[in-house]
């Protein structure tokens, strides 16, 4: 069970009918139940056409705040150095702070063009080899690879098994009727008492976004109940003068913290 509830249920109001769009999704009630409604749908190579077109105002030139904030989370009681996994990972620099506190540190993204300007513009030397569906690139001065290739093709086989994912803002990339499927790959690499931190975000929901989809805490907690623990940390309220909120022109927004540990199995 959830160990914080999630405080923007008063801001949900009734959806406008008539901005429906293709593609199913689900909205999320509050109690963890889901409305159907209609929102696009996106397979993982538009995010590579994103990154062709140059379109990536969601990529951040800092180490994301969250992490900085909640390391203790996942670093806590673990004694060195961790295994770290980074789901649809992009350029984020999250990667290169993670290695500099002596992790080994493993991103998955889809598009060859973040993966390459992750390595040439933070100038850091690498090599790469075929292995099934990824091309891995893998960093010869710390402990650094990355697979180029769908998320969706993660297992034990090229990666892992992991101690920690952090999962910063990707669930919210996956359509939702692909999300039981992101979540099986997600914990086919995670050890038994593994660790997630996770963030989300929950918005206006009578304004349909491409992407960040809504994702409650509620409905993570449906997804990962059966084999992990999930705790919110922290609800961020971000203003309608944010950054985030004027760029999407929403009224409100939240961004969600959650920690996630893996059951270990009964014998």
């Amino acid at each position: 069970m959830l160990t914080s509830r999630y405080i923007a249920r008063a801001y949900l109001v009734p959806l406008d009918k008539t901005k429906r769009s293709i593609g199913m999704a689900d909205r999320d009630v509050g109690d963890g139940t889901a409305e159907s409604l209609i929102l696009p749908k996106e397979d993982l190579n538009g995010w590579r056409k994103r990154w062709e077109e140059g379109r990536t105002a969601w990529h951040k030139t800092t180490v994301d705040p969250v992490l900085e904030k909640r390391i203790g989370l996942i670093e806590d009681g673990c004694g060195g150095g961790l295994s770290i996994l980074v789901p649809m990972c992009g350029r984020s620099l999250d990667l290169l702070w993670l290695c500099s506190r002596g992790h080994s540190v493993t991103g998955v993204e889809i598009s060859s063009i973040a993966v390459g300007e992750l390595f040439t513009d933070n100038s850091i030397p690498f090599t790469s080899i075929e292995s099934g569906p990824f091309t891995i690139y893998k960093a010869t001065d710390r402990d650094l690879n990355v697979l180029c290739g769908d998320v969706f093709n993660l297992d034990t086989s090229y990666a892992g098994p992991f101690d920690v994912i952090w999962d910063c803002n990707a669930i919210v990339a996956i359509n939702a009727d692909d999300r039981e499927r992101y979540v099986k790959a997600e914990l086919s690499v995670l050890k038994e008492g593994g660790r997630i931190l996770m963030t989300t975000w929950v918005y206006e929901q009578s304004i349909h976004l491409r992407f960040p989809l809504c994702v409650s805490p509620e409905m993570v907690e449906k997804l990962f109940a059966a084999q992990c623990d999930v705790r919110v940390v922290e609800n961020i309220v971000l203003p309608n003068d944010s950054h985030f909120c004027q760029r999407h022109e929403l009224p409100w927004a939240i961004r969600p913290v959650l920690f996630l540990n893996r059951k270990e199995l009964v014998q």
